[in-house]
């Protein structure tokens, strides 16, 4: 009885933080999950792909399933390549040459929203790249 006492007295003192800080790590296992399934498919995509000797492109979507529980992903081979859509992934592939990047000018990664804060903290609104940022995606099309 006296470890028990022990035991919800050092509890106690962990205060409100404890529960925040078991939400973070799973919501942090959740993301590294869903980057590893992705990395999957997108290696395989590549596998399957493997004997074109073309540069060729690899459009990706994602899109929550109606009751959030999954995160539908849809990697599409291209010829040429795609036009820029907003909430999109662009892979550039050459087997030849051996180059797989998602970086411009080849590729992009297009998100949905602007982010909330930029890296160093400040409110977009007040960064030099926001309006970069906000004024990027004008005019592109909605993939979802």
């Amino acid at each position: 009885m006296v470890a028990r006492v022990k035991t919800r007295k050092k509890l106690s003192n962990m205060g409100r933080c404890a529960p925040r800080d078991f939400r973070m790590v799973e919501a942090m296992e959740k993301v590294a999950g869903v980057c590893e399934d992705f990395e999957k498919q997108l290696a395989r995509c590549v596998q399957e792909n493997a004997h074109r000797r073309d540069p060729y492109w690899i459009l990706v979507n994602s899109q929550w399933t109606n009751n959030h529980s999954a995160l539908r992903t849809n990697l599409i081979p291209w010829a040429k390549k795609p036009p820029k859509m907003i909430g999109t992934m662009c892979w550039y592939v050459d087997n030849v040459r051996e180059i797989l990047t998602h970086e411009e000018p080849d590729g992009w990664i297009l998100f949905k929203d602007a982010p909330a804060v930029t890296m160093s903290g400040e409110d977009p609104k007040d960064a030099e790249i926001s309006e970069d940022v906000l004024n990027s995606s004008k005019g592109m099309p909605l993939a979802n």
